[in-house]
């Protein structure tokens, strides 16, 4: 649960570059690897898993500071 605006930034800064390998395993997958398909599939899942927690994270944070009123 990010509870500040370090933590958040902190957080879209790991999501950024959770995007970036995410995309970097898509495409080593696509190309001849050694990796077993099952294997390559499961980084992807992992990856693509902890990145859908982050910008769940980033959501609720951003929903929570919108109803927030402001000094």
């Amino acid at each position: 649960m990010i509870k500040n605006e370090i933590q958040y930034r902190i957080t879209k800064a790991q999501t950024s570059r959770f995007r970036l390998t995410l995309a970097s395993l898509k495409r080593r997958t696509s190309n001849t690897d050694r990796l077993h398909p099952r294997t390559a599939q499961a980084q992807i899942d992992a990856v693509s898993s902890q990145l859908a927690d982050l910008e769940n994270e980033l959501s609720a944070y951003e929903v929570s500071r919108a109803r927030t009123p402001r000094c």
